[in-house]
């Protein structure tokens, strides 16, 4: 089974170019990742519902695009810890 990671790294965020490299170390590292490294919000918005993760400055308009996803991992109590309060509509 693999596991899907959204990386939001937008191009005007300065500093922050070693993050770009992270989708190669961490599919030389985790069997089975699929490491998505979206560049705008508007290119994390087109993967976001597909994935299991996301990291970076996740804004809200892309929590509500994630819903579906954050539903669905919140039904297994194994996943659920990982969900802040409030966060999965009850």
């Amino acid at each position: 089974m693999g596991f899907k990671l959204l990386v939001l790294n937008p191009v005007e965020q300065e500093g922050t170019e070693y993050i770009n490299a992270w989708p190669d170390k961490l599919k030389e590292t985790i069997p089975g990742i699929e490491v998505n490294l979206a560049r705008s919000v508007g290119e994390a918005m087109e993967v976001i519902g597909e994935v299991d993760a996301a990291f970076g400055n996740i804004v809200p308009e892309l929590f509500e695009r994630a819903q579906p996803q954050v539903d669905r991992l919140s039904s297994s109590w194994s996943q659920s810890w990982l969900l802040p309060p409030g966060l999965v509509r009850q």
